[in-house]
């Protein structure tokens, strides 16, 4: 991963000024999940966002695989609580993208 669009993303996800959104990119109220800000800060429009929401992970989206499939699967688990994982927040997620990527 490119390390300006590593320290970028990082920034946003401490910044404050997202909200944390479960199961999906972006919800109606506008909240996020972590890949949902990285798309987000790529430029890519919140309705994109929300057309491909329903895909674990945001695979589908181009702008998104900048982040290995594995780990794109893994911080999606994270920003939920799902699959065996207890529920990050996006300070956390900021923290284990630094270090992981």
């Amino acid at each position: 991963m490119d390390k300006d669009l590593k320290a970028k993303w990082c920034a946003a996800l401490r910044s404050g000024e997202y909200r944390q959104a479960i199961g999906r990119l972006i919800n109606a109220g506008g909240a996020m999940c972590c890949m949902g800000v990285l798309g987000h800060i790529q430029g890519l429009p919140d309705q994109h966002l929300a057309d491909k929401s329903d895909r674990i992970g945001g695979d589908g989206l181009r702008e998104l695989e900048v982040v290995p499939e594995r780990l794109r699967h893994l911080l999606a688990k994270m920003n939920d609580g799902t699959g065996g994982h207890q529920k990050h927040t996006f300070l956390e997620i900021a923290d284990y993208i630094e270090r992981e990527l």
